[in-house]
C-alpha cells in the first residue's frame, strides 16, 4: 500500500508512524518546510534512511495562499492509497483542501482543544477539515463529543489510538542509581515534569507545589526536563523557583535526547503531568475517559513510575492518580501521600506497567491502525 503522511517532520512523534509503516508499505512525508530558526527534533536524514520521500512545503505567509496549493499537486503527482494528516489545524486542512479521498485525520489535542478557541480563523480551518475527512481518530467519549461540537460526523469517528509506547525501550529495569546520583538525589524521592515550557501546559502550578511538598517532605528534588531549551517560559520557571526559595531543590536538566529519556523516567519515584485537557475539565468525563494520556505519561507508565494527572472529578481507577487542575496545592497533597505511602506506590508500578503493555505497547496500536488502513481502502476501492 502507497500511504502519504501529512505531518511535522521535526517532530518524534511522526517519526514513530513513518518508521513502523514503512517497513512493508511505500511512505511519502509531505511536510511544511521549517526555517533553521526553528528547532529541529529529528533531522530529515533519518527518514531517508528509512526509504522515505521527504516533500517540503513552504510555510511562509499568507499559508492559506500558497501551502494547500502546492500540497494539493503533490498528492495528485504521488498518487498514494490513502493521505492521512497528522494535526488539524495545518496538515487535516491540507489534506481536505486537496479533495483527495480516503482522508484520515488524526488530532493531536491542542488542535481541537487550543486552537478553535484562538480565533474564527483557526476554528474555520479544523471544522473544514474534519467536515470533510473520511475518518477521524477520536479516543474516548470526552474527544468524540470534543470533535462533534466542531462539525465532525460521529460516524466517521474511529475508537483508535495514537499515542503508543515501545515497552521494552521503557522498561523499569533501565532505572539507574548513578543518574540519581548524579542529579544530586541518591538517598532523596525523585520527581519529574517533562511537559514543555509554554503556558498551555502549566509547568508553574508544578513549580508552585514544591513548598508545600517540601514543608512535609524535605528529602525530595524536583527534575525538570527542557523539550528544547528555548521555550517562551523557561527563565519565568526559574525565577519562579528563586522566588519561593526553593532553586536548591529545583533541578532543571535542560533538552534530554528521547534515546535517553527510558533511564530518567525509570529512575525517577513518581512523574507529574501539569497539562490541563478538556478530558481534564470535563464534568461528565467518565472513569473509562484514557484520551488525556499523552505519550511520555505512556512512557513513564511503561517504565513502572506512579503518574500524577489533572483532573475535575480526580477518577483513580486506572494505573495513575488524579488532582484537581491547577490546584497546586492538591497536587502538593497527592505527591506527599503518594511519596510517603511506599506500598501503594508499588503497587501503581506494577498495574502502571500492566496498563502500558496491554493498551498502549507500540506494536498492539501500530497493527490495529495497519488492519484499520487496509479495511479503509478497501472500503473505498470496492
Amino acid at each position: 500500500m502507497k500511504i502519504c503522511y501529512l505531518a511535522d517532520v521535526r517532530s518524534v512523534h511522526t517519526r514513530r508512524w513513518v518508521e513502523y509503516f514503512a517497513k512493508e508499505h511505500e511512505i511519502d512525508l509531505i511536510t511544511l518546510a521549517y526555517t533553521k530558526k526553528e528547532d529541529t527534533f529529528v533531522p530529515e536524514e533519518v527518514y531517508k534512511k528509512m526509504g522515505v520521500q521527504v516533500h517540503k512545503v513552504s510555510k511562509k505567509m499568507p499559508f492559506l495562499l500558497f501551502a494547500p496549493f502546492k500540497i494539493r499537486r503533490l498528492i495528485k503527482k504521488i498518487k498514494p492509497d490513502i493521505v492521512h494528516a497528522h494535526y488539524v489545524t495545518q496538515y487535516g486542512f491540507c489534506g481536505a483542501f486537496s479533495g483527495f479521498h480516503p482522508l484520515i485525520i488524526s488530532p493531536w489535542g491542542s488542535d481541537i482543544a487550543v486552537d478553535p478557541e484562538k480565533s474564527i480563523v483557526k476554528r474555520w480551518l479544523v471544522e473544514y477539515a474534519l467536515e470533510r475527512a473520511d475518518a477521524v481518530s477520536g479516543e474516548g467519549k470526552v474527544m468524540k463529543s470534543q470533535l462533534m461540537t466542531l462539525k465532525c460526523d460521529e460516524d466517521k469517528i474511529a475508537p483508535l489510538r495514537i499515542a503508543s509506547v515501545n515497552t521494552n525501550e521503557f522498561h523499569p529495569s533501565k532505572r539507574s542509581e548513578s543518574l540519581r546520583k548524579a542529579m544530586g538525589a541518591e538517598n532523596d524521592f525523585l520527581v519529574l515534569n517533562a511537559r514543555p515550557l509554554i503556558p498551555l501546559y502549566h509547568v508553574d502550578v508544578f513549580i508552585h507545589a514544591i513548598p508545600f511538598v517540601i514543608e512535609k517532605i524535605p528529602n525530595v528534588k524536583f527534575i525538570i526536563i527542557s523539550r528544547t531549551g528555548k521555550e517562551p517560559m523557561k527563565h519565568q520557571i526559574e525565577e519562579l523557583a528563586r522566588k519561593l526559595a526553593i532553586e536548591d531543590e529545583v533541578i532543571c536538566i535542560g533538552v534530554v535526547p528521547h534515546s535517553k529519556m527510558p533511564e530518567y523516567l525509570a529512575s525517577v519515584d513518581l512523574y507529574v503531568d501539569s497539562l490541563v485537557s478538556v478530558s481534564a475539565m470535563d464534568d461528565e468525563s467518565s472513569i473509562d475517559e484514557t484520551a488525556g494520556i499523552g505519550t511520555t505519561i505512556l512512557e513513564a507508565m511503561s517504565c513502572g513510575v506512579p503518574v500524577l494527572i489533572a483532573n475535575k472529578n480526580r477518577i483513580d481507577k486506572y494505573p495513575y492518580r488524579t488532582y484537581y487542575p491547577l490546584d497546586s496545592k492538591d497536587l502538593a497533597k497527592k505527591i506527599i501521600e503518594l511519596l510517603l505511602n511506599e506500598n501503594l506506590r508499588k503497587r501503581i508500578r506494577n498495574d502502571a506497567r500492566e496498563f502500558a503493555i496491554l493498551t498502549a505497547d507500540r506494536k498492539v496500536v501500530m497493527e490495529k491502525w495497519n488492519n484499520f488502513y487496509f479495511d479503509f481502502y478497501s472500503k473505498y476501492s470496492d
